[in-house]
């Protein structure tokens, strides 16, 4: 019988040569400004859950029906999850991030303006990918941005971001909705 046993050699692997050992301010202003993003991507996508009704008068449709702009979202940004690093592949991180920032931006821009349920759907689609893209890029630059040794302290700041988006949006977006419409 051959033994197939591996053997390995007793190194420590360096995952922290290239890091920095400290946060510079450039490098908390980039930490941040992800989180930034992540808190403003976050709160488009659950927005609509405070204002299905209003949207469902002003569009003529039902609420159930207006409920599937919540739907395409998700679901866009699944596929999109899965695919954006394979279409990104060696891209400019940076550029990519600042194009799918303005994605979301005009995005919300036609989901606000849309005169009819399908524009709107169409815009929504537009954030799911945007905000699946911008946080499955994100994970990638804030391990590069701080190191192996601050992955978790850099993740967890960008994770506040859509942590508070995910408790705020919902009654912000009900509460202006009641002030100005929900467009």
């Amino acid at each position: 019988m051959t033994d197939t046993t591996l053997q390995l050699e007793d190194k420590a692997l360096d995952l922290d040569s290239a890091a920095p050992t400290t946060w510079n301010a450039a490098t908390w202003f980039s930490v941040i400004s992800l989180a930034a993003t992540s808190f403003a991507l976050v709160s488009a996508e659950f927005l609509p859950a405070g204002l299905l009704t209003p949207m469902a008068r002003d569009l003529g449709i039902s609420e159930g029906t207006a409920g599937q702009v919540v739907t395409a979202t998700a679901s866009v940004g699944a596929v999109t999850a899965m695919l954006s690093n394979v279409l990104i592949g060696r891209l400019n991180r940076k550029t990519v991030l600042v194009g799918l920032s303005a994605l979301a931006v005009g995005s919300n821009l036609l989901s606000a303006l849309a005169p009819n349920f399908w524009l709107l759907l169409l815009g929504r689609a537009g954030l799911g990918i945007a905000l699946s893209a911008f946080w499955a890029l994100s994970v990638a630059v804030v391990a590069r941005l701080v190191g192996a040794n601050a992955t978790g302290r850099g993740m967890g700041i960008v994770t506040l971001g859509v942590s508070l988006a995910t408790i705020a949006a919902p009654s912000a977006g009900a509460l202006i909705s009641d002030w100005v419409g929900w467009r």
